[in-house]
């Protein structure tokens, strides 16, 4: 055996390893990549993130879902989540220059929405930069998370760095 062992490990130096990991589970993740729309939500326009190209979910849909539809993430497994939010940001003159953008979560287990974090900045001479935000959240079971946004006319929609991302910690 010890020699099958040291010949494997010559021949496929990382194989065994390999084999030894597969029991892993590998932790619920999604990234959405991309801006396709909106849909207006209580004064607010809630972001519709693209189901395609970049975009990923996983492990598999019973972990971590993507509501491209209304444009949510929907938790399939509780605990502590690390959710970060991107956006590109533009100038527009002949609007107030100042954009905030919020992370909702829909609970399930309390039948309530609530904000989970709300970032704000001016835009002033800078012609485009990053609106970002992240932190780790407790979420239950069947949670709903979205992004949303009070000033879209000032989010670069076209840009591929807009992110909604969401991962198990």
């Amino acid at each position: 055996m010890e020699g099958f062992y040291l010949q494997s490990t010559h021949s496929y130096p990382h194989g065994i390893n390999l084999l030894c990991n597969t029991h892993e589970q590998i932790s619920p993740y999604a990234k959405l990549v991309g801006i396709i729309g909106t849909k207006p939500s209580e004064g607010l326009d809630t972001i519709l993130w693209n189901k395609n190209g970049n975009t990923t979910v996983g492990p598999t849909i019973q972990d971590i879902t993507h509501l491209h539809d209304v444009g949510e993430i929907f938790i399939r497994r509780p605990g502590n989540y690390v959710i970060s939010v991107n956006l590109v940001t533009k100038m527009n003159a002949s609007i107030p220059n100042q954009v905030s953008h919020f992370i909702h979560v829909l609970s399930y287990k309390h039948g309530t929405q609530r904000v989970l974090a709300e970032q704000r900045m001016s835009l002033n001479a800078i012609h485009q930069r990053v609106s970002a935000s992240r932190g780790v959240y407790r979420l239950d079971l069947h949670d709903r998370l979205s992004v949303a946004s009070a000033h879209l006319e000032h989010i670069d929609v076209s840009s591929d760095d807009n992110v909604f991302s969401v991962n198990l910690s």
